[in-house]
């Protein structure tokens, strides 16, 4: 189950540039420890950056990946990761087929384009922030 986000939450958010919202993805992720991406009915929806790279779009939240369905992915659903698999499979799975994640993009803008690594290693320091601020 998501968090709740409020409209005025969710306009602040996509307000935000790119490495911004990169950073709230990474924070959310760790914190709620699931991805959002978006499923058609093909698979999973990819996009091109401006290099000719296949993208896998992510968010932090389905409203936000919903956003884009509605202005760009009409056929589309997100679709729920968690972030064991997500760790553990697809980041593996990405970087075999050179692909790479388009984090947080927004309908008049791509997100932040991240390798497998980078991702991984941004997510895995969050994820170990989160347990150190955690009571034991």
């Amino acid at each position: 189950m998501s968090y709740k986000i409020s409209k005025a939450q969710f306009d602040k958010v996509v307000a935000l540039p790119g490495p911004q919202r990169y950073s709230y993805f990474i924070s959310k992720v760790s914190d709620w420890q699931e991805i959002w991406t978006l499923n058609s009915p093909n698979g999973i929806v990819t996009l091109g950056d401006e290099e000719g790279k296949v993208c896998v779009p992510l968010w932090p939240h389905p409203d936000y990946a919903n956003a884009l369905v509605k202005d760009t992915w009409s056929d589309c659903l997100p679709e729920k990761v968690d972030i064991e698999t997500f760790m553990e499979k697809w980041i593996k799975k990405t970087n075999q087929a050179g692909y790479l994640f388009a984090v947080f993009p927004i309908s008049d803008q791509q997100g932040v384009v991240a390798s497998p690594e980078r991702l991984h290693g941004d997510l895995a320091r969050g994820i170990e922030g989160n347990k150190k601020k955690r009571p034991a």
